[in-house]
């Protein structure tokens, strides 16, 4: 089964929930893709974000409770379908770390901004932003 690998900062919020969002869509749809997630400055075994927790519980029927963060590594990134960074800086740094997979690294439409230790309100919109380009997206492509 081909791999989506999703990628920020720290893999505690915006890419484990895109990930999750991602992995709902998928499954609803009967798309053959598994998501996964990582960041470009991830410490392995972090938990996610207990906003990001909370808001894909209560908004979107989403379980992030055992998710463990994980740094990008080398076999990720080879044998991922498709990369897509979460910023056009995370984007840039996977492009120089890995220009020879140049072709299959992509941001969302439009840099997804942080919300570490924001309100649970900018989580929200966080996790609203991201489903919303998420659904955007012609996953048959990957397959």
């Amino acid at each position: 089964m081909q791999k989506i690998l999703f990628v920020c900062t720290g893999n505690t919020c915006r890419s484990p929930m895109a990930q999750a969002m991602a992995n709902d869509i998928f499954e609803k749809q009967g798309i053959l893709l598994k998501a996964a997630s990582c960041g470009v400055f991830a410490m392995a075994g972090g938990a996610a974000s207990a906003h990001a927790v909370a808001v894909l519980s209560d908004e979107y029927g989403l379980d992030l409770s055992g998710h463990a963060s994980s740094p990008v590594r080398p076999t990720d990134v080879e044998k991922a379908a498709a990369i897509i960074a979460m910023t056009r800086g995370h984007k840039e740094h996977l492009l120089e770390a890995y220009p020879q997979f140049a072709d299959k690294i992509y941001t969302l439409d439009g840099d997804v901004a942080d919300p570490f230790g924001g309100s649970l309100e900018i989580y929200k919109n966080c996790a609203f932003q991201i489903k919303t380009y998420l659904e955007k997206i012609e996953w048959g492509k990957y397959l």
